[in-house]
């Protein structure tokens, strides 16, 4: 989770979400799902996309559990910061 996170990628983002990470699924793990995010914070380049498909899960309130929907609102801040094309937001 922590390769991926780092990268930053859509394809990286993609194999996330496939391997339990996918923090609207409910049958996703909670750990793997942090531990992307808290990687992906950390990123300091990241495609639009993966902002823009977090945001949709974030806005539409798709994240059940409170923690995992802490960490996601938390990392979109951090990703806001770093966003090279404000349009996204």
């Amino acid at each position: 989770m922590d390769v991926l996170g780092a990268c930053g990628s859509m394809v990286c983002h993609s194999a996330a979400m496939d391997v339990n990470a996918d923090p609207a699924k409910p049958s996703s793990r909670i750990d793997f799902s942090e531990r992307y995010l808290w990687s992906l914070a950390t990123a300091l380049k990241f495609d639009d996309e993966v902002v823009q498909d977090l945001f949709a899960k974030a806005k539409n309130d798709q994240v059940k559990n409170p923690k995992l929907k802490q960490t996601l609102i938390l990392t979109l801040g951090r990703l806001a910061r770093q966003c090279r094309n404000q349009k996204v937001l």
